[in-house]
């Protein structure tokens, strides 16, 4: 190792930036506590001593744009492929920020921004490796809305979250001030999730005495089954990006069977017929490969409110999303319902 005591905290936090990061955080096993089994540096690293946290924006100039079309149904590929390769940037910067403290004598793990889960825990509740959220909230990267994600003044919670755990013994960042998190409860995130995750209570708790507030939340199945196009509509005036509309129940046993043996071999029969626009990996559906399809709880929230409701507007009135030919279009709830009666039971069965 370096005799010379760099200050690698400068050091890390301005390569994150350099490469991309918008934010950057620094926790350490003090700051952390041992509250939560997902903050156990331990866990990643024997040894370890600290986490930087970064995040990377779904884009920039555009983002707001692309969000709206998104909203609109008026285009998918666009803010997908900015998620995912925002996903993807985040990654890359964990590995280059491991490779330059590992080269320098430093023991280091760079945690996937997303889609790696803890082999000892149950595959259904897909539990991450580490809280990138917590480890970010800590840091000072963001507060944590009522959805549960980190929200940013700049960008809302359109980010990706990705971290490094060292032995390094780098020094804490401050978590922000209560008083500049912009959530007012507004509950727009909770409005738009048609798998009932956010359940209307509150859940309360702290790190290292820092509170936070967020939904409390059902079973994670709930969101998986939305946000990964296995069904995406639930009466109403809109859908997700998602054609199919397979049943949401309100109980967590019938909306798993729902989904493991009904929605997802019928959205794999799907994507044979008609291929995957974009889209990322994932290790548990058939073929790996899957797409966003919702994610509304997460691009409708903005710092300013009146975008806020803005965006929910141009959502509900964004009509229902069908399939036709390979391609997704959007239409009236009724015209979508008259396409839908009007196919063979064949097909219906891939959709509903």
């Amino acid at each position: 190792m370096q005799e010379k005591q760099d200050n690698w905290n400068e050091i890390v936090m301005d390569m994150a930036k350099t490469l991309g990061a918008s934010h950057v955080g620094i926790t350490t096993k003090n700051s952390l506590g041992d509250s939560h089994q997902t903050t156990d540096l331990d866990y990643i690293l024997d040894g370890a001593e600290s986490a930087v946290t970064f995040a990377v924006p779904f884009g920039d100039s555009d983002l707001d744009n692309d969000i709206d079309m998104y909203l609109k149904k008026q285009d998918h590929k666009k803010l997908e492929t900015a998620k995912v390769r925002a996903t993807t940037l985040a990654n890359g910067i964990a590995l280059e920020i491991s490779g330059l403290l590992n080269q320098v004598g430093y023991e280091t793990v760079p945690v996937h921004a997303n889609f790696v889960y803890r082999k000892d825990s149950p595959t259904e509740y897909r539990v991450p490796p580490l809280s990138h959220k917590l480890l970010a909230f800590r840091g000072g990267i963001g507060h944590i809305g009522y959805s549960g994600m980190i929200i940013t003044k700049e960008y809302g919670a359109n980010i990706a979250l990705a971290s490094v755990v060292t032995n390094a013994k780098l020094k804490a960042t401050e978590a922000l001030p209560e008083d500049d998190n912009y959530c007012n409860n507004c509950k727009l995130c909770s409005k738009v999730c048609l798998g009932d995750y956010m359940i209307n209570e509150e859940y309360e708790d702290k790190i290292d005495g820092i509170k936070y507030k967020t939904a409390k939340k059902a079973h994670p199945m709930r969101c998986s089954y939305v946000c990964t196009g296995s069904t995406g509509y639930k009466n109403g005036n809109w859908s997700t990006w998602s054609p199919a509309r397979f049943e949401i129940p309100e109980s967590d046993d019938e909306l798993i069977e729902i989904f493991q043996k009904k929605a997802i071999p019928a959205q794999n029969e799907r994507n044979k017929i008609n291929g995957i626009e974009g889209g990322f990996f994932h290790p548990f559906y058939p073929g790996y490969k899957i797409e966003y399809t919702c994610s509304m709880c997460q691009i409708i929230c903005h710092p300013k409110k009146e975008v806020r409701n803005d965006r929910y507007n141009k959502l509900v009135k964004s009509g229902v999303i069908i399939e036709e030919n390979g391609e997704k279009k959007s239409v009236t709830p009724k015209k979508a319902d008259q396409i839908f009666d009007s196919i063979s039971i064949d097909k219906k069965k891939l959709y509903k």
